[in-house]
């Protein structure tokens, strides 16, 4: 059955006067507190218009904070805007801001759409009005989750651990590249793999899962050499130390198959996964307790 959802089309407009805009993403949102936004990863295209599209990127982020709680799905389509109004979206606040709000960050009219959930017609939406290639998206992602899970090390790392991005990691006759490596002075404590679930390749997806399993699965039987590329600095990792992988939530039903059978399998192997959501509100997740 479908129900009624209210759109809106996010639009980027560097010169109000000039009335130049880029859409950069859709919000859709019913009485029933159902919400979903999806908005682009790059800016590239936006900022041929002038300006800095990016300095939007913490605003739109901010709009998960007012989703509304009775929202079924956590999601990368679900963020949050705040312009200084704490209180979670209805149809109302984002008419409100429609019309009042007139910066660089401006909303379309609303418009009616049906469909089965807000995350559906979001998808939908950003499809054909907001179209990135998914190559593109996807190594965005990754290196958004890469960037954010630093920016935690770099806040919460205490003075006897220090962390290196990109490391060579040798078990058995196999040398693969891990992110990042935290370690103290004489062993690495900790392996972290950054991980995007909202890929739309659903067989590279799958490969990937199985791969990155197989290595958890290696360095769980073998522990590992890792090389810090300092004078040919070389630490051991012990088979038992922690094992991370960071990530963002799958949205649709394929996507969300893919991300039970990882969560059920690395479980399996004592790998710890780290919702970009819980990482973002609290840091010192990022590192092991």
């Amino acid at each position: 059955m479908s129900n009624q959802y209210f759109t809106w089309v996010i639009r980027y407009v560097p010169h109000s006067i000039r009335g130049e805009f880029i859409n950069i993403g859709v919000l859709v949102g019913n009485a029933e507190s159902d919400w979903a936004i999806r908005y682009v990863s790059n800016f590239k295209r936006a900022n041929l218009l002038g300006g800095d599209a990016e300095k939007l990127l913490p605003i739109l982020r901010n709009l998960q904070q007012r989703i509304p709680r009775q929202a079924t799905k956590s999601s990368a389509f679900q963020t949050s805007i705040d312009f200084g109004n704490p209180e979670s979206l209805s149809v109302a606040t984002v008419e409100n801001m429609r019309v009042h709000q007139h910066n660089v960050l401006q909303f379309s009219e609303a418009r009616p759409s049906y469909g089965d959930s807000a995350e559906s017609i979001a998808e939908m939406l950003y499809g054909v009005l907001v179209r990135e290639r998914e190559s593109e998206v996807v190594s965005r992602t990754i290196t958004r989750l890469r960037n954010e899970y630093e920016e935690a090390l770099e806040e919460k790392l205490t003075s006897e651990l220090e962390y290196k991005r990109h490391v060579p990691v040798s078990f058995g006759d196999r040398v693969e590249n891990f992110d990042f490596a935290i370690h103290e002075e004489t062993a690495v404590v900790q392996l972290t793999n950054a991980f995007n679930f909202e890929s739309k390749d659903y067989r590279r997806m799958s490969d990937a899962v199985d791969a990155l399993t197989l290595r958890f699965a290696r360095l769980r039987e073998l522990g590992a050499a890792i090389s810090l590329g300092d004078k040919d600095r070389t630490l051991p990792f012990d088979k038992d130390r922690p094992l991370y992988v960071v990530h963002n939530e799958p949205v649709n039903d394929r996507q969300i198959d893919i991300y039970r059978r990882a969560s059920y399998d690395w479980s399996d192997l004592g790998v710890e996964k780290l919702p970009e959501k819980e990482l973002l509100e609290n840091p010192k997740l990022a590192i092991a307790a």
